[in-house]
């Protein structure tokens, strides 16, 4: 593990040039970005999808050939944690809703990471 320590602060040092990359460089009303923050490594792009447009959004990525997951699941909705459930979960829906993750690893080249901001920027 110590061998790779170099190498692991090299990748989140990536993750978050590429990310400040789509932040600053990606300007379209239909999604929320996270605001830039210096303490988060951005070890994933998570942002949101206005208007109800998610799945639309992501068989857009998909025609791009750009990937994205939602990568975290709600708890609640899962058989083994249905009995613990305890009333609604006020905002989760809508979070679960428009939330979805995008590449921004340090494996992306120059070339990728502007495909896909370009590609954001264009969708309509």
């Amino acid at each position: 593990g110590i061998c790779n320590l170099e190498e692991a602060r090299d990748s989140v040092l990536q993750h978050k040039s590429n990310s400040l990359n789509i932040i600053d460089n990606v300007k379209n009303d239909n999604f929320i970005l996270p605001p830039w923050d210096t303490q988060c490594s951005y070890w994933l792009f998570s942002m949101h999808v206005n208007n109800g447009r998610k799945t639309e959004f992501i068989e857009y990525l998909e025609q791009k050939g750009i990937s994205s997951s939602p990568v975290h699941f709600r708890n609640d909705l899962y058989e083994c944690t249905k009995d613990f459930k305890e009333g609604e979960l006020p905002g989760t829906t809508q979070f679960t809703d428009t939330q979805i993750c995008i590449p921004n690893g340090w494996w992306l080249t120059t070339d990728d990471l502007n495909y896909i901001i370009d590609s954001l920027n264009e969708f309509e």
